[in-house]
């Protein structure tokens, strides 16, 4: 995992001192979404429900989740399909989720690995999920080529991820978002959409999910003041700030949450 170590203490960091059964006991972390009073779901729950609607999963199916954290979406999606597999950067959380596998009485129908999005696998998929993934790769176009390699004919890669709007290098919210989490640039919406053509996949869906997601107002003066008290390195408190500072980012209409859906042609 060459490249990867800061994002694996990144993750690690949010693992320290709590019960892996976080959120509601569904064990999801990434976004919480605001939705429609109607669909009567949680907001974490709903993404899950979303991926299954999208996906035309079957009791034949393979899963992989690129970026799996804890298992929450294998173990939600799990019901719908044969077998999965999860891949993280962090050791803490592939451990973390084979134990949570082995309770839910799952270790037979999932399975976890530690390796980054950019190595090969040896097995193929029906449906690649990355949720809050990517956006971590130090190079887009080769990890969803390699993605795209282990997707059955007829297969479905889904995305999740903030993507910039705006050209945000020198915006220092940006700044603060980038260093909590580890990033190492912040992608455009295009970028994802030209490295999934470049990967052969057809884009067949696209839904901006920011309006969605549950936002704190914090004023960008003080969350700049923060990050210059609590200096550098890896921490929650950055980690927190980070994703304040990041939704300051989606505010300000420079960056949205967006989904994304492409599709392997059956030849």
């Amino acid at each position: 995992m060459k490249g990867y170590r800061a994002v694996a203490d990144v993750y690690d960091a949010l693992l320290r001192g709590e019960n892996a059964k976080v959120n509601a006991g569904n064990f999801a972390i990434h976004k919480n979404l605001t939705i429609p009073a109607e669909w009567r779901k949680a907001g974490l729950t709903c993404t899950n429900d979303w991926i299954v609607q999208q996906a035309s999963l079957n009791n034949k199916s393979k899963i992989l989740d690129a970026g799996c954290g804890v298992g929450g979406t294998l173990f939600a999606l799990v019901g719908e399909v044969h077998q999965g597999l999860g891949i993280t950067l962090s050791n803490d959380q592939r451990r973390v989720a084979e134990t949570q596998a082995s309770q839910l009485g799952l270790e037979r129908r999932v399975r976890f690995l530690t390796q980054s999005y950019d190595q090969p696998l040896r097995e193929s998929f029906d449906l690649i999920v990355a949720i809050e993934a990517l956006l971590h790769s130090h190079d887009l176009r080769a990890t969803i080529a390699n993605l795209s390699r282990h997707l059955n004919p007829g297969g479905r890669l889904i995305l999740l991820e903030d993507m910039a709007e705006l050209d945000i290098s020198d915006d220092p919210l940006a700044g603060i978002w980038s260093s909590g989490w580890a990033l190492t640039r912040v992608y455009t919406r295009e970028e994802f959409e030209e490295a999934i053509q470049g990967a052969g996949l057809v884009l067949e869906r696209h839904q901006n999910f920011t309006p969605m997601v549950k936002s704190r107002r914090w004023p960008g003066g003080l969350l700049r003041a923060l990050s210059v008290v609590l200096g550098h390195g890896v921490s929650k408190r950055r980690i927190f700030l980070g994703g304040l500072a990041l939704e300051h980012l989606y505010r300000s209409g420079k960056v949205c949450y967006r989904f994304l859906c492409a599709k392997r042609s059956n030849g």
